[in-house]
């Protein structure tokens, strides 16, 4: 997912390039620009820089490259100031070609500058792959002062000024081997990333992929050490290098007797010293391999722990991708994709539990007494509310601790039954509260109430005016809802108006039609 994101980001710039990529003509740098260009459809700018010392096969090898079809260009430092830069990196470091080591980042690094290219790819990361710092074993991307600090061993601002301090050596003419500045780097927005993090590194596909589109041609002869004609891989042939050895000790000692018995001439003598001294070389060279199998030993060490930890890497983002949610419930939103990757604490969805979902109504602070009072003592206290085209009955669980500014009245919360907890948040819903039961009230039609307080009772054909305390509603079935009142000017046996006179006044003389209890 990283190098896809990588990719992208490349493709999104402005520049007619989307990545610079270093190569020599070699299988890694060769194998590299193919998967970038071909695989993931990237348009590279290839880079090389001249070596002190060109093998005409590495000459043929990049030739080969470019003419399989890449933009190229190839950076040539004054010979002159690489030497003197390969010198004191021999003086200070022990690496004879420190100066080409400066130049194959420096050069690279300008390059990509000067085209606004913010992208480099190298191949595999030496550090991690053979033995070294395992400080970016687990990120792409590092930064200038890394290589500074790990490749060049801290040694680039000491071996730089050494040779700036040269008479003959002008700063301009070290201008290739400069880093760009930090507001250069910010402004090109420059990143540096290695293949070999993406996946894993083998040379001998490298080498087959380069020689199959790259025009990888190889050398007649294996190199010294090592079974290969394309990568440096010593083997242990020690025994018998020793044979070939003894065998050409043995030639050269028949040439000399017969040189001595003059039977043999003094050119096969030569040919024969040729051969021991080549075959001493080799046996050599295979004790030396030998000698390096510790620390070879360790590199491969090395190498296994970080495959190791990439694994456990792996099987922990793996566990990750499987993500439970802490209760059952209901999806509001959805705020990630297939394919993108979620940093930890991002948020994936929004869900809320529907076994707690609660119907949240305003209750007006005159009803808040006798509410508080019923769930005090445990009692019940129901309300229906209406669900698409139904009613079902919901209880109440509790009253809010603070009345919002602007609000008039406390906010209840009810519970749902479990089977109708599936509902939206923010839906709207009409909700009837039943009241604890009063007593000592009388429930009596809207058209029964003069202004918001007052009634009128029947005394002897005449209207008396009487006081009322509005306690509640009450759903008196087929005639709808009526107000529940309490005063203490009526009684039981009591008539009250319940028809709406205009003109109704105290001691007007009415007449009584029909009596309902």
């Amino acid at each position: 997912v990283e190098l896809a994101e990588l990719v992208q980001s490349c493709k999104d710039t402005d520049s007619n390039f989307d990545c610079v990529v270093p190569v020599s003509g070699g299988k890694d740098g060769s194998y590299v620009a193919y998967t970038l260009k071909h695989k993931h459809g990237l348009n590279p700018l290839t880079v090389t820089v001249r070596p002190a010392l060109a093998l005409d096969i590495g000459d043929q090898n990049l030739f080969n490259f470019i003419q399989s079809g890449y933009d190229h260009v190839h950076v040539s430092p004054n010979p002159k100031v690489m030497d003197r830069l390969n010198k004191y990196g021999l003086i200070e470091k022990g690496f004879p070609y420190y100066g080409w080591l400066i130049a194959i980042m420096t050069g690279v690094i300008q390059v990509a500058v000067k085209f606004n290219i913010p992208m480099i790819f190298y191949s595999e990361n030496g550090e991690i792959e053979y033995g070294g710092s395992t400080e970016t074993m687990n990120r792409c991307s590092y930064d200038i002062e890394y290589m500074k600090r790990i490749f060049l061993e801290g040694g680039h601002e000491k071996v730089f000024n050494m040779a700036l301090e040269d008479d003959d050596i002008s700063e301009n003419e070290l201008s290739w081997f400069k880093f760009p500045t930090d507001e250069e780097v910010a402004k090109a927005k420059l990143s540096f990333a290695h293949l070999s993090y993406f996946e894993g590194w083998d040379s001998y596909r490298n080498y087959v992929v380069a020689k199959e589109h790259c025009g990888l041609v190889e050398q007649e002869d294996t190199n010294a050490g090592t079974f290969t004609n394309f990568a440096q891989n010593d083997q242990a042939l020690y025994l018998q290098d020793e044979k070939l050895l003894t065998l050409a000790k043995t030639k050269l000692k028949r040439a000399e007797q017969l040189a001595e018995s003059q039977s043999g001439s003094q050119a096969s003598v030569d040919t024969a010293l040729e051969a021991v001294a080549r075959q001493t070389l080799n046996l050599t060279i295979r004790q030396n391999a030998i000698d390096d199998h510790p620390i070879r030993l360790a590199q491969l060490r090395a190498r296994l722990k970080r495959v190791s930890a990439l694994r456990d890497h792996a099987l922990r983002n793996l566990e990750r991708t499987t993500i439970l949610a802490p209760f059952d419930g209901r999806i509001t939103a959805v705020h990630i994709s297939p394919g993108d990757r979620a940093q930890m604490g991002s948020l994936l969805i929004d869900l809320f539990e529907t076994a707690s979902t609660e119907v949240r109504a305003q209750i007006p602070n005159r009803y808040l007494a006798q509410l508080r009072r019923s769930l005090n003592q445990g009692e019940q206290v129901p309300a229906i509310a209406a669900i698409d085209g139904r009613e079902i009955v919901i209880e109440l669980n509790r009253l809010a601790g603070k009345i919002e500014a602007g609000e008039g009245g406390v906010d209840g919360f009810f519970n749902l039954p479990r089977t109708e907890g599936n509902l939206e948040l923010g839906r709207t819903l009409a909700v009837l509260l039943t009241l604890p039961a009063e007593t000592n009230v009388l429930a009596l039609p809207a058209t029964a109430v003069y202004g918001a307080n007052s009634a009128y009772k029947i005394e002897a054909g005449r209207l008396e005016r009487v006081q009322l305390e509005r306690v509640g509603e009450y759903r008196n079935g087929e005639w709808g809802t009526w107000s529940l009142f309490r005063s203490s000017d009526l009684s039981d046996k009591d008539q009250v108006l319940t028809s709406q006179l205009p003109n109704a006044i105290e001691g007007l003389r009415v007449d009584v039609v029909s009596n309902r209890n």
